[in-house]
């Protein structure tokens, strides 16, 4: 009896909270499919920017003889540690993925979190390209100094 008491006790608040919730969902305005499917877009190009692009540009600057700069993804010689740059590149991916996917901070998916969501993601883009555009120029110019390899 004891267990049965502690548990409408502890669920009560829950459940209140939950039809709350609910009355406010149907109250809510839905984001139109179009404006879900842009942030989706956005994120897939973030993911992409960032696992594709860089890593690619970062081995590029590698082979024409450059060293991993931080200390984060870098072994001690010097050389990138490739585990921990895809790994934490997927990492963050899957993040912005359960974050943006999920109810897990938010309740309901309204248009200004869309378009929150769609600047994150394309700020995010941003910097991974301009990093791809750094990397790729340093690789150029470490190829064209004599006694590197090409």
């Amino acid at each position: 009896m004891r267990a049965l008491l502690c548990f409408v006790l502890c669920a009560a608040p829950a459940l209140a909270q939950q039809a709350h919730y609910a009355a406010v969902d149907s109250a809510t305005p839905k984001i139109s499919i179009k404006l879900r499917w842009l942030r989706r877009a956005t994120l897939a190009a973030s993911c992409a920017t960032s696992i594709v692009l860089d890593t690619w540009s970062t081995r590029s600057v590698h082979a024409a003889g450059g060293v991993e700069t931080n200390g984060l993804f870098r072994s001690p010689g010097g050389e990138p540690n490739w585990g921990r740059i895809i790994g934490f590149k997927m990492g963050a991916c899957a993040a912005g993925i359960v974050l943006q996917e999920t109810s897990l901070i938010r309740r309901r998916e309204t248009a200004t979190s869309a378009w929150t969501a769609i600047g994150v993601n394309s700020i995010h883009s941003a910097i991974y390209s301009a990093t791809t555009i750094h990397n790729f120029r340093l690789a150029g110019q470490l190829r064209s100094q004599p006694g590197t390899p090409r």
